[in-house]
């Protein structure tokens, strides 16, 4: 199962979740982790990227938005400004810096949340960027299983082919 942090299920299709689910499992039964835990199971703690996978209708309703409005309404309150200050109109001059480096915060800020959102056609198109991972103390046949110590995963995202691949570094 996949879910988010809110307790929903992170695909609305199951075939999706099923092919990335053994994709995963493959990923991890390839770096032996199976064996190496005696387990058929692990919680993993990660972020799923790109967000645009998931939060598209957040990304176009408040991120897009917020930096169209902004990239589109301040040029123009700029110009006006810009002609304001040329006629010499007390203050003029300071609420045009004022709207100009606000343009250029909004452009700044579409372009940083721009750069986490790109299209998913595929499973290869993702990338799962593990935080933490729980392997279980505790034996397939056991009748009581614990979780084990969380620890922390590599920071960066690796595709999901590759994770849980062997690593230069222990869990």
């Amino acid at each position: 199962m996949l879910h988010t942090r809110t307790g929903r299920n992170f695909f609305t299709d199951g075939a999706l979740e099923t092919a990335f689910l053994a994709r995963l499992r493959d990923a991890l039964a390839t770096a032996g982790f199976w064996e190496k835990f005696d387990t058929d199971w692990v919680c993993l703690d990660a972020e799923l990227l790109p967000w645009s996978a998931k939060a598209q209708e957040l990304v176009k309703t408040q991120y897009a938005a917020v930096a169209a409005t902004a990239t589109a309404a301040l040029p123009q309150a700029e110009a006006v400004l810009a002609a304001a200050a040329a006629r010499g109109l007390a203050g003029a001059g300071a609420l045009l810096a004022r709207t100009t480096a606000r343009r250029e915060a909004a452009a700044h800020y579409a372009d940083a949340y721009r750069r986490y959102c790109r299209p998913v056609h595929s499973l290869d198109d993702l990338k799962l960027a593990p935080f933490t991972c729980s392997p279980p103390r505790a034996t397939r046949t056991s009748t009581a299983t614990t979780l084990g110590t969380w620890k922390p995963c590599a920071p960066s995202p690796w595709p999901i082919r590759a994770c849980c691949a062997p690593r230069p570094t222990k869990w």
